[in-house]
C-alpha cells in the first residue's frame, strides 16, 4: 500500500494533539497505556479534558 512505518506514527502523533489518548487507543485498537506514553512524549496532555468540556459555553452578546 506505500505506507510506511514512520507515516503511520507521523499520523498517530498528530492524532494525539487532537484527541485524547484514550479516545485514539480505542478507535485504532492501540493499548491506551502506549497511546498514554505517546502523549505525554508529545506533550498532549489531556488531564484537563473532562473538565473543560463540563464547562458552560461562554455565551455570546
Amino acid at each position: 500500500m506505500g505506507i510506511t512505518g514512520t507515516s503511520r506514527v507521523a499520523a498517530f502523533n498528530e492524532l494525539l494533539r487532537e484527541i485524547p489518548a484514550p479516545v485514539l487507543a480505542d478507535l485504532v485498537g492501540c493499548h491506551p497505556r502506549f497511546a498514554a506514553e505517546r502523549a505525554s512524549a508529545l506533550a498532549s496532555d489531556w488531564a484537563d479534558y473532562a473538565a473543560i468540556r463540563a464547562r458552560p459555553s461562554p455565551t455570546r452578546p
